[in-house]
Order: structure tokens, then sequence, then C-alpha cells
């Protein structure tokens, strides 16, 4: 610890490494997929200990629990206790007074950004994105324009707006995807969608995550462990590549969402869809090994885990591991959603496109369908 000079590359490390071996010293366990998150399991109940560099967040059964912990750290480590969570990583936390609702909510960062970019007090739109809007380098000018009233604050602003969709925010994820890719030269149109997002922020400023007692069912699959993929086949005009996403929900509470233009091209809505559902099969393992050591103390019963989709193709690639000379062009790596599908890890089901909430995250939709999914991203906090 003493060669952990704040400052210097190795210090958190450090700090990191003392700390672990504390709490392992203390009877905790580390979770096996998070090295960040460590559990012990006693009389009393479960206590979880979530660790960000040197700010630390606890959830213990009561309050002779919590006192317990804090003398224990102390007798090592320097702690300030700040009693229940109110604010953590710029993260706004409410709890109800008996603990079974938990809201995360970035007012202060919402209301930053749009102060930054000069739309703190503007007509609020009901879609992050108008529908049908194309992202293209086309819009983007030949020559940067570093004068522009608007570049100057545009990377941080797009930067921010990063910050706000990986945390809270799953509902703006596809505008905030497509803008990072234009923020060194932007053009009219993307300044546009910026300021449109800005609008739909605007008015949405208190929306979050909400967690529920009664999200959790124990021992109920079918409401249990569960996920949606998608994918805009050759929606990027540029490259020809398409944008997949996938969210996955415990029960009515949203866990883990991603959006992201793909890596190579696909050649055919098929082919798309399927590399969609294998990131999201990826996750659905993840999310699996996350939850295991949690899992029989919250009398949760996980796999397999229902992957929703809006392509029969898909979902048959999948059930049907046989190989066809239409399929022939498939990366091997993609057909790790069949030996998920063989060890009874994930179960693809094929949904109609109206009600597959991982549209939010590969394509700008209107007025009409946008809120009915968005609704189940970020929940207004009270």
């Amino acid at each position: 610890m003493l060669k952990g000079v704040p400052g210097i590359k190795q210090g958190s490390r450090l700090f990191y490494l003392k700390l672990k071996r504390f709490l392992l010293e203390n009877g905790y366990k580390q979770l096996p997929a998070d090295p960040c998150v460590y559990f012990r399991l006693n009389k009393a109940g479960l206590t979880l200990i979530a660790i960000w560099v040197d700010d630390v967040l606890a959830m213990v059964p009561n309050v002779s629990e919590w006192a317990l912990f804090v003398a224990c750290v102390r007798t090592v480590f320097a702690l300030s206790d700040k009693g229940a969570v109110s604010l953590f990583l710029g993260i706004d936390f409410k709890q109800s007074e008996d603990y079974s609702v938990v809201s995360l909510c970035q007012h202060k960062s919402t209301t930053d950004l749009l102060q930054r970019a000069g739309m703190e007090v503007c007509n609020p739109a009901p879609t992050p994105c108008v529908a049908g809007f194309i992202w293209s380098k086309a819009d983007c000018p030949e020559v940067p324009r570093p004068d522009h009233p608007d570049m100057p604050n545009f990377r941080g602003n797009v930067a921010l707006a990063i910050f706000i969709s990986v945390w809270t925010r799953a509902d703006i994820l596809y505008v905030v995807n497509k803008l990072c890719k234009f923020m060194a030269n932007p053009g009219d149109a993307h300044i546009g969608a910026f300021k449109r997002l800005c609008r739909y922020l605007a008015g949405t400023r208190n929306r979050g995550l909400v967690y529920r007692a009664g999200d959790v069912h124990p021992g109920q699959l079918s409401v249990g462990l569960h996920g949606f993929t998608d994918s805009s086949h050759m929606d990027c005009v540029d490259t020809s590549r398409s944008t997949i996403a996938f969210y996955f929900f415990l029960n009515d509470a949203l866990v883990s969402w991603y959006s992201k233009l793909h890596t190579f091209v696909t050649t055919c809505t098929n082919h798309s869809e399927y590399a969609a559902l294998f990131a999201g099969a990826k996750e659905a393992f993840f999310l699996l090994e996350w939850l295991k050591p949690l899992a029989q103390f919250l009398g949760l019963k996980l796999a397999p885990v229902p992957i929703f989709n809006d392509n029969h193709g898909a979902s048959a690639l999948a059930l049907d591991p046989v190989g066809r000379f239409k399929n022939k062009h498939v990366r091997m790596a993609h057909h790790y959603t069949q030996e998920l599908v063989a060890e009874g890890i994930i179960d693809p089901t094929t949904i109609e496109s109206l009600v597959n909430t991982a549209d939010v995250g590969t394509k700008a939709l209107g007025p009409t369908i946008f809120p009915a999914h968005a609704d189940k991203l970020a929940k207004e906090v009270q």
C-alpha cells in the first residue's frame, strides 16, 4: 500500500488487491463472473458488496449487519460512512421506506447535458430520433468546421450522452450509438439529430431504472431471466453493415442492454438476425454465470433462458443444427448458439416484430410504437 501513491497507474490495483484480501479473510466470497462483487451468507441473511475503485456499495439484510461491516472495515481502512445510498457514481438512488423499491436516475447528468447544449428550455419530443432517419457520412461536410457554433462542445456532449445511456437510459442507446460515429466531423443533419435527442431527454429527464421486490418471483421460469434480440439488416448505408441489439430482463427488471454496428457485412436478414441471436446467447450465458451463486438463495430457476427474436430463420438455425447450402457462409463462432441450445441454457423463440423490445436498439421508431417499448426500458422515477 505504501507504493500505491495516488496518481500512479498501479495505485488503484494495489488498493484493490489489499481490499480483496481483507474481504476474503473476513468470510466474503468473490462472485466468479464479476471480480468486483463479493457476497456473504449467514444467519442474518445475504450481504452483497460492490466495489468501484475506492467507492463501495453494500446491500445488507439489516442495520446491525451494516454496523458490523463498517466497524470491521475501519480496522484496516479509513471508511467514510454515507449511510443509505443517495448518490453513487453520478447516479441518483431513491429507495422506498420499506426498501421494496429502488430507483436509479441521472436527472442531474441529463440537466447538465441540456445546459451544455443550450437546450435546457425546449419543446419536448416524443421520440429520441425521427422515424426513418438515415445516418450517413454523405451528410458530413467535406472540410471540418471547428468554428461552427455547435462544434466546440459536441464531442463532450455526446460523451455525456454515452454515460447516461449505458447506466440508466437504455431507451436512447441506439441514437447515442449512431451519434458516436460522427463525433469528429458531424454535419447539420447529425447536429439536428443530437438536438432531437436533447428534446426527448428534456421531457423524460426523470426516467431511469426502477427495481421492485415484486419483480422477482421465485421459481417462476416463464417470467424469469429472458431477453430480446434484433437486427436491422444493412442499415448502415456507408458500410452495408447491420445494427444488432439485445435487452435482458429479470422478470420486469432491465438488467443488461447492448446496441452496436456489426463488425462485418451479413448477406441477408436471416444472417444478421442469427448474428444478433449469437450476441444475445453470449450475454445470456454470462448473466447465468453471474447469478448462479445467488440463484439458490433467491430461489430462482434461471435456465433455459428464453431469447425472443422476430425471425423464424434465425430460431430454426439455432434449434436445428443441420448444414445447408444457404447457410454455409455463416461464421462458425455463431454456431455457439446451437451449443447453448443443446445444453439447455437458452431457448430461442420467435415473436412478432411489434412486441420485440429490441427493435428500440436497432432502428428509429415512430411515436406510436416507440413509447410501448421505451416504457419497459426507462420508467418514471417518483
